[in-house]
């Protein structure tokens, strides 16, 4: 009989979260422990769930685990330079069982099938040891929001997976099957409702960073939103859709969370606890991890400045951002000038793309031909190829050359999606007025001040702009890739091309533009789930995605 990957000796080794407040979750004992000791002594225990926080996304460099930007650079959004973390291969729809390992998330199957049998361990031995019956029951509760956590990531790559609660003997023989999607979903479900009953609303300073109420509810919305869309509700079952809207309403009702009421959007981004983030992963302050100063100041800043221009933003994403006036750019009436494209952009447009002849760091950047910034300037090849480097998450008040590290968290889980998430499963219900509504609160916010949709606006057209309201307002978080798979829209908008501009220089100091193809993008249906790693498929009895 095969064995199952997971069935893997787990180690006690007990170290810090990459990624967190070194107040909290960032626990560095130099030994080893035996996991008699482990079971025997709740502060050892409490580092043992520290551990398993290393599974949510963290920005390491180029390398980084799982963020949006490496997500959006599979998608149209941007492009990827160099080929970190093996983008083309998704890209040039090439993913095979050979190469699952290796793109755009780093180690995924094995990397969370082993957080979970971490979360088993933890549940298996969690009653024996004597202490705090408070904090026993919280830290059951970040295991419940942790494993739930793994699970759904494994389940929106690749669909139905085996449900494992006991903990493996290293050696033994095991027949695990694949269970459905929604038996899944079921679990997860499950597995966060008793997160939320156990954690609590908030934490002090100290604890910033562990999983709570909300985070568990949000998540569970999330989950939710998942099993209604296309990709896992082909019947369409509109008790999904209602069970989407009633969780992803629970958290907006929660109280606990209100939207950013400040004037710029950027600072949802560069300030840390905004009133809107439900679960983010906290700054390190260990050198060893990079995190997102380093990440956005060396990683992202144009090849003018010394950076590497790593994701640049894709012609196709700046063209969906719309007018201050809120209409689209390809509206007739939006007042959109392409001889001057930039001009009289949504606030959001400015705060996530760093576009030609915009002010950084002192200077106007020069992505023009010729430019300091361009291909042919300073340090060319690291130049961007679209024409565009990324602006979100960056802090200018950093300086590019100090080797400063921002103290930024990163957003993990925010209200503005449990508005999308609300607004989208409302209309699937029927109740477009709703939808309207959720969405424009969204776009009333004082950092937007965007017109709201006009009530005449419906149908498909209405899903469409709820659609691409998701996509701006979460772009680089993650989200828009996986979006386009649960609309299964893949094969419409992930087959053509990724496209950038070319930007020439007049004499009298204006500006032409012209628009090129940076790559193809190739989707193939079978990528609508990813395959089960080879060696998985070596060692079990598992049952590969169609196509592979």
């Amino acid at each position: 009989m095969k064995k199952l990957i997971v069935a893997i000796l787990v180690s006690f080794t007990l170290f810090g979260l990459a990624g967190c407040n070194s107040n909290v979750l960032n626990v560095n004992p130099k030994n080893a422990y035996s996991g008699q000791n482990v079971w025997s002594n709740i502060n050892l225990a409490k580092s043992f769930v520290n551990q398993q926080y290393q599974v949510l996304p963290v920005m390491e460099g180029v390398w980084s685990r799982g963020t949006g930007m490496n997500w959006a650079s599979v998608s149209a959004d941007c492009y990827i330079r160099f080929n970190y973390n093996n983008a083309s291969v998704i890209r040039k729809g090439q993913v095979a069982p050979d190469n699952e390992s290796g793109f755009a998330d780093i180690g995924t199957w094995n990397r969370f099938w082993n957080t979970i049998r971490h979360c088993n361990v933890f549940f298996k031995n969690i009653n024996g040891i004597k202490g705090e019956n408070a904090l026993k029951k919280r830290l059951t509760g970040e295991i419940h929001f942790l494993r739930a956590w793994s699970y759904f990531e494994l389940i929106k790559r690749y669909g139905g997976v085996p449900i494992i609660t006991k903990v493996f003997k290293l050696g033994g023989n095991y027949s695990e099957k694949r269970s459905t999607y929604d038996q899944c979903t079921k679990f997860i479900v499950a597995d966060l409702d008793s997160a939320a009953s156990d954690l609590p609303v908030s934490y002090s300073s100290k604890n910033w960073g562990r999983a709570t109420k909300g985070a568990a509810l949000g998540l569970k919305a999330r989950v939710l939103l998942f099993d209604a869309s296309a990709l896992n509700n082909p019947n369409n079952d509109m008790a999904k859709w209602q069970k989407a809207a009633d969780a992803a309403k629970a958290v907006i009702d929660m109280g606990t969370y209100q939207l950013y009421q400040g004037k710029n959007y950027s600072d949802i981004f560069l300030k840390n606890h905004t009133s809107g983030i439900i679960f983010a992963r906290p700054h390190n302050s260990d050198p060893n991890y990079n995190n997102i100063g380093i990440h956005m100041q060396t990683i992202e800043a144009p090849n003018g400045y010394h950076g590497w221009t790593t994701h640049s933003p894709s012609q196709n994403l700046v063209n969906a951002f719309p007018m201050k006036n809120g209409k689209s750019i390809t509206d007739p009436t939006s007042g959109y000038d392409p001889s001057h494209p930039y001009q009289n952009r949504g606030p959001r447009f400015y705060a996530d793309i760093l576009h030609n002849n915009e002010m950084f760091y002192g200077r106007k950047t020069e992505f023009y031909q010729g430019g300091k910034d361009s291909p042919q300037g300073i340090d060319a090849w690291n130049a961007s190829l679209t024409g565009y480097a990324t602006m979100k998450f960056f802090d200018q008040s950093i300086s590019l050359s100090s080797g400063t590290f921002s103290t930024t968290e990163y957003p993990l889980i925010r209200l503005p999606e449990m508005y999308l998430n609300y607004a989208e499963a409302e209309y699937h219900l029927g109740n477009e007025s709703v939808a309207r509504q959720y969405v424009n609160k969204l776009r009333e916010r004082p950092s937007l001040n965007l017109p709201d949709l006009p009530s005449t606006l419906t149908g498909s057209d209405l899903l469409a702009a709820i659609r691409n309201e998701r996509r701006l307002d979460l772009c680089f978080e993650g989200h828009h890739y996986f979006d386009l798979l649960r609309w299964k829209l893949a094969m419409t908008k992930l087959n053509g091309s990724l496209n950038g501009v070319v930007i020439t220089k007049n004499s009298n100091g204006t500006f032409s533009y012209k628009y090129k193809q940076v790559v193809s993008l190739t989707f193939k249906k079978k990528m609508y789930r990813f395959p089960l790693p080879l060696e998985t498929m070596q060692k079990t009895d598992l049952k590969q995605n169609p196509g592979y």
